[in-house]
């Protein structure tokens, strides 16, 4: 999910362990019968402590997984939203270290993680 404050900053969250040096977009689960919106929602409060507006759901794609026996669909949602606020506080501390507004990507070391993150960036101009 990318979530901008009114200065165009980009949220990013730390995961736990604390030792964790990565930041990735805020992301999370939809729950049953829980709308993208509503998940997205709650998501940012969870993850981040902020309040959101979600402005668009551009891009929706399918996975699929098989290995043995194994055959896992997931259906992930790229969701674009804004806050009026750059005060961040994690509600969920178990799964979320840190959150913060950055200008730039900070460090994020798992290539795959790196990529999808700056095409998100990319895809609404904001890298």
């Amino acid at each position: 999910m990318v979530v901008t404050n009114p200065m165009d900053h980009v949220l990013f969250v730390r995961r736990n362990p604390s030792t964790s040096e990565s930041w990735s977009l805020p992301m999370g689960r939809i729950r049953p019968r829980e709308k993208v919106y509503a998940a997205a929602i709650r998501e940012a409060r969870e993850e981040a402590g902020v309040s959101i507006t979600v402005r668009a759901v551009p891009t929706v794609y399918k996975v699929r997984i098989r290995f043995k026996d194994w055959d896992l669909v997931r259906w992930h949602f790229q969701v674009v939203a804004s806050t009026e606020t750059s005060d961040v506080s994690p509600i969920d501390t178990e799964e979320i270290h840190e959150a913060m507004f950055f200008s730039a990507p900070p460090k994020i070391p798992d290539p795959f993680l790196k990529r999808w993150t700056i095409e998100m960036l990319r895809s609404q101009g904001l890298a």
